[in-house]
């Protein structure tokens, strides 16, 4: 799932960490679109960091709205071409992979997954004669869908309950529902971000934390006030000894699981090499000399060696079918050869 962030004046510039946390979960690429009541730029790629944006606002003085978007690949694959936005006008059809420019229009970005774009774009090229897809590229998605819409026009997405942004020369449009507030700023979904946590009984953060569940961690503010909530009480040697006895019991049961297992193991041992001829007719079918000579027999040998089998799997031990070794199949090749 992608992530989209809207920057108003209501809700002031960027705040680092609320980047950051959102690039560490939808690690794919980012983008960045702003405008001056004229044109709506952009600029995207696997360049566009957390650390990036910001840079960015501050070195150019970008004003607000800025929307953000980072990106998980779901269609196209992982590139530079297909981190959003995408702009929407049809002066730009061929240039809606470049990864900075400008736009009379807007800009679209779009959070989810979008499983009709194929069906919709193949209609659109049934019934209109100047339809042409993008030549340059792959496709995706969100990026069929920014297609579409430079012939349907922006209203088109309120038909396709999906999640998107337009940034327009004129403001923001948004469309589709499940859009959440974190920390004040609206975003297409929370996923990335969990506030204020009690980490364990033992200690708390008191400072903004962010989970990053593509990392499995969390990030943390600088130098975060660590309170300690609960000290661990001394274990008495009541429990001490009874944890012993515990452990002691623990690898008296692994040595005598490992004892059974090896001794179960010996006998598979020795029974497939009384028998390796006859592992060898089962895998061919029994097509070679080392066949068992009645089906009885045959019937008697399968059971045994799937017996051995099951025996040692319920021990902890699992082999591929038929041959467990690359010494047995060397066995059986030299055999059927003589």
């Amino acid at each position: 799932m992608c992530v989209i962030m809207k920057f108003t004046t209501d809700t002031g510039n960027p705040k680092k960490e609320i980047l950051e946390s959102a690039e560490q979960t939808n690690r794919d690429g980012g983008g960045f679109a702003w405008t001056d009541g004229e044109y709506v730029y952009w600029e995207k790629g696997m360049h566009v960091t957390a650390d990036y944006i910001d840079e960015q606002i501050k070195k150019k003085k970008i004003q607000l709205p800025i929307i953000v978007h980072f990106r998980i690949s779901t269609h196209g694959g992982t590139n530079d071409q297909l981190c959003h936005p995408f702009p929407i006008s049809a002066k730009n059809q061929e240039k809606d992979c470049e990864l900075k420019g400008k736009d009379k229009e807007g800009v679209m970005f779009h959070n989810g997954v979008w499983r009709d774009y194929d069906d919709m774009a193949i209609e659109l090229l049934k019934t209109r004669s100047d339809a042409r897809l993008p030549e340059l590229h792959n496709l995706s998605d969100s990026r069929v869908m920014a297609w579409l819409v430079k012939f349907y026009g922006i209203n088109y997405l309120q038909l396709i309950n999906e999640k998107v942004t337009v940034l327009t020369p004129k403001g923001i449009r948004t469309f589709g529902s499940g859009w959440t507030d974190v920390e004040g700023v609206e975003c297409s979904n929370s996923s990335f971000h969990h506030k204020k946590v009690t980490m364990s009984n033992s200690y708390r953060y008191d400072d903004e934390s962010w989970w990053s569940p593509s990392l499995n961690r969390w990030s943390y503010p600088q130098n975060p006030q660590i309170t300690v909530l609960k000290t661990p009480t001394q274990k008495t040697k009541k429990q001490e000894s009874k944890e012993v006895s515990k452990e002691t019991k623990k690898e008296e049961t692994k040595e005598a699981k490992a004892s059974i297992t090896s001794g179960i193991f010996d006998d598979f041992h020795t029974f497939l090499e009384d028998n390796f001829g006859r592992i060898k007719a089962k895998k061919l079918d029994m097509d070679d000399h080392n066949i068992p000579q009645t089906s009885d027999d045959r019937k008697a040998f399968i059971e045994q060696y799937e017996s051995y089998l099951t025996e040692l799997e319920l021990n902890g031990i699992e082999f591929d079918d038929y041959s467990y070794n690359e010494w047995l199949e060397e066995k059986i090749e030299r055999e059927v050869k003589n």
